[in-house]
Order: C-alpha cells, then sequence, then structure tokens
C-alpha cells in the first residue's frame, strides 16, 4: 500500500494493459503487468496515480481518452523526473542521439515514455521528435499489423498513439523497421526519409514536412527513433 494515499497495488502477471486503477468504497487499487519490468511498472504505477486523482475530482470523464492519456503521462513523467535537474544537466547541450536519450533513461532509472516528456519540457525539443514504436495491430480492428506509435514528444507535434509509421509518410522508417525487427538493441540507421505528413496538434490541419532526417535504434520490443523536423514548411491548403 502506498501511505499516506491509500493506494493499494497489485503485480499481475500476464496483464492485458500495463496498468489498471479503480476507485471503490474508498479504497484506490491499482493493478500493474508483473511481467513489465521494474522501470516500466514504476512509470505505470505513476501513470494511474494521475488516473485516480483526474477520477476523484470528477474531471476523467469530462475529457476525451487521447487528452487523459496523455496528461496521466505527463503526471507520470513528472514524479519521476525533475524537469530542472534534468535541464542543468543538459545545459552544456544534447546531442539527441537515440543512444543519448537511451543512456539518459540508465542514468534516471527511467523508462523511455517519462524521458522523452521530460526532455521536451527540460529542452524545448529543439526541432526534434522523439517517438517509440512498436508492431502490432490496430488496437479498434484487431488487424492491419505494422509499426505503430506508442509515445511520442517533441514541440507542439501531433503524432497519435497507434498511428502506423507508414501513414505519417514515416516509410523509409517503417522499412527499417521491419528489415532491423531480429535486430540487437542500439542498432541504429540515420537517412533522409520522405515527405512527411504531420499536424501541428490535435484538430489541426496537417502540415507538410519534409525532408525528414530520422535516427532510429532498436529496442527490446520495438523501436526508438528521433526526427529532425526544423525544415517544417507552410500549413497544407
Amino acid at each position: 500500500m502506498l501511505d499516506p494515499l491509500g493506494v493499494v497495488v497489485n503485480e499481475t502477471p500476464g496483464l492485458a494493459t500495463p496498468g489498471a486503477s479503480q476507485s471503490s468504497g474508498g479504497v484506490r487499487r491499482v493493478w500493474l503487468r508483473k511481467d513489465d519490468d521494474v522501470r516500466r511498472r514504476r512509470f505505470t504505477l505513476c501513470h494511474e496515480l494521475g488516473h485516480l486523482l483526474l477520477r476523484d475530482a470528477g474531471q476523467e470523464e469530462a475529457l476525451s481518452v487521447a487528452s487523459v492519456e496523455r496528461l496521466c503521462d505527463e503526471f507520470g513523467s513528472l514524479l519521476l523526473i525533475d524537469r530542472q535537474a534534468l535541464a542543468l544537466q543538459l545545459a552544456d547541450g544534447f546531442d539527441w542521439a537515440p543512444v543519448s536519450v537511451l543512456a539518459l533513461c540508465r542514468v534516471w532509472k527511467s523508462s523511455l515514455t517519462p524521458m522523452i516528456l521530460a526532455l521536451e519540457r527540460a529542452t524545448g525539443a529543439n526541432g526534434r521528435v522523439v517517438l517509440i514504436a512498436s508492431k502490432r495491430v490496430n488496437p479498434r480492428t484487431g488487424v492491419d499489423p505494422g509499426y505503430r506509435v506508442d509515445a511520442a514528444a517533441g514541440g507542439s507535434l501531433f503524432l497519435p498513439r497507434n498511428q502506423r509509421l507508414s501513414s505519417l509518410g514515416l516509410t523509409e522508417l517503417a522499412s527499417w523497421c521491419e528489415d532491423r525487427a531480429g535486430g540487437k538493441r542500439g542498432d541504429g540507421c540515420d537517412k533522409t526519409a520522405q515527405i512527411v505528413v504531420l499536424r501541428r496538434k490535435e484538430g489541426e490541419g496537417a502540415f507538410l514536412c519534409g525532408p525528414v532526417r530520422w535516427a532510429a535504434a532498436r529496442l527490446v520490443h520495438g523501436v526508438l527513433a528521433v526526427l529532425d523536423v526544423s525544415a517544417m514548411m507552410q500549413p497544407m491548403k
């Protein structure tokens, strides 16, 4: 139990999602997928605490699912990574190579999602978008397998979770992911991508970006990619 919040935490093997939470009868419960590594479980716990707080405040149902998930991700990241301390650590610059992002995760004992959100806030992203993708089916239809966005951060660009990389115009990156599906963690590539269609934020029209350079590194269960979108063009008409 987490005191003084009074949260009962259960670690359950084989859970379908990384975590879940519930408030009932004055008792708050969080379930974590025991199969995940400890860094992922720490972030999931903080994320689910965000859900509990929103629920207690009566705000969760007033927001879209995407907005709720983003808020809980941000909340979890804030609990785990001190923004000022990270900014001081990076005061002399940051090269934005995927291996450098992974190195920061090791230093902070953090999983990737809270780290890329913290980097966005601490550095302003500086024309970079960092995304994590894994190969899976469309969660709504159960078909159409492909590399899809798990989490993304950077500037005000909107890369929705579960979007296929190829549908964002990242066809070369998607092909790179497929070609290196059996590669080791840390393998990388840096090349010019095709023209990419991205949106600044949810609800706005698409922006035309390109060429976009990207660097990628294999993870155990996916890919970490850093996109350089500093050459973003004008809004599409």
